[in-house]
């Protein structure tokens, strides 16, 4: 008697099974690399890559306009012409916040409020790259906030190597700023960061200034020292500049942010365009989240916008 041979049929899983497989796959993989924000938590910063606030705790809070005075500018650097500006294009309130580059969590609430801000990035700060590629992408200027040299001792002591000092050279000078530039890209414009001692020197501002009109940035003076001659020199180089009129958060106790954020509505009405500076401490954007709720739209603005711009 024959024996039938029995046909073996490989077992054949259901087609939906490997797409699934692949998909759960990459859902893995995407969780172990992709970025996420618990590490660019700036608890996670070493203590001393935290910027320093030296120059803020000196500063005067608030900052009367003047008429930029007439500076004994070092010859060869700049044309000793004469420039003429023109009116601000708006008024009302520009919101530049300061040190930015340390914790993007932090930075992803300011490009979520809705309002125009721009965003001064330190460039040794260790997300200043993925900074400015965030806030340029959302549509918000971008500044290079360069670290300059305080005039306390002690802070001098506490610097790095991406602030400019009163001893460098003018080339020296140079290559640190495109070191600056290179490390935060889409830079349309320079602040100070610290600086109480540099800013108050003709020369090495001068020479701030004279990069700035060959890479195209406008300056906004920090006004970190009374004696900043920074938007003066500016001025006189027929930059594109700004100053600082309030600084919102010398102090972080809400009563004395409220007050700051007063005076910086009372500028605005008083004379027509006010640029205020803040950090991204909690309590400062903790106090900003609030304030935007019901401010009006119009009163924010663009900084570009409340700049001093050269006629011709």
């Amino acid at each position: 008697m024959r024996k039938s041979k029995r046909k073996t049929r490989k077992k054949q899983h259901p087609r939906w099974l490997y797409p699934a497989l692949f998909g759960i796959l990459t859902v893995l993989v995407a969780v172990l690399i992709w970025p996420n924000d618990s590490q660019y938590d700036v608890n996670k910063v070493t203590q001393s890559d935290v910027p320093v606030y030296e120059d803020i705790q000196v500063a005067p809070s608030q900052v009367d306009v003047h008429e930029p005075k007439a500076i004994a500018i070092p010859p060869q650097v700049i044309d000793k012409k004469i420039y003429q500006y023109n009116a601000l294009k708006a008024h009302g309130i520009a919101l530049v916040i300061d040190d930015v580059g340390y914790n993007l969590p932090a930075l992803r609430r300011v490009l979520g409020w809705g309002i125009p801000v721009a965003i001064a990035i330190i460039p040794n700060a260790p997300y200043a790259k993925e900074a400015a590629e965030m806030a340029h992408k959302t549509g918000h200027v971008v500044m290079l906030h360069m670290p300059m040299e305080p005039a306390n001792p002690h802070y001098r002591e506490r610097m790095d190597d991406s602030f400019l000092r009163g001893d460098m050279s003018e080339g020296m000078v140079r290559t640190m700023l495109r070191h600056g530039l290179e490390k935060v890209p889409y830079a349309q414009g320079m602040n100070n960061h610290m600086g109480s001692f540099l800013t108050s020197m003709p020369e090495p501002m001068a020479w701030v200034m004279k990069f700035c009109q060959d890479y195209q940035l406008f300056f906004i003076d920090s006004k970190t020292s009374s004696k900043s001659v920074a938007s003066d020199i500016a001025a006189s180089s027929g930059l594109t500049w700004g100053s600082r009129r309030v600084f919102l958060d010398n102090s972080v106790k809400e009563d004395d942010i409220k007050q700051a954020w007063l005076s910086a509505e009372r500028c605005a009405k008083r004379q027509g365009g006010c640029i205020v500076i803040g950090h991204p401490h909690p309590e400062t954007l903790d106090f900003l989240e609030r304030q935007m709720t019901h401010v009006k739209p119009k009163m924010m603005r663009v900084v570009t916008d409340l700049l001093h711009v050269p006629q011709g």
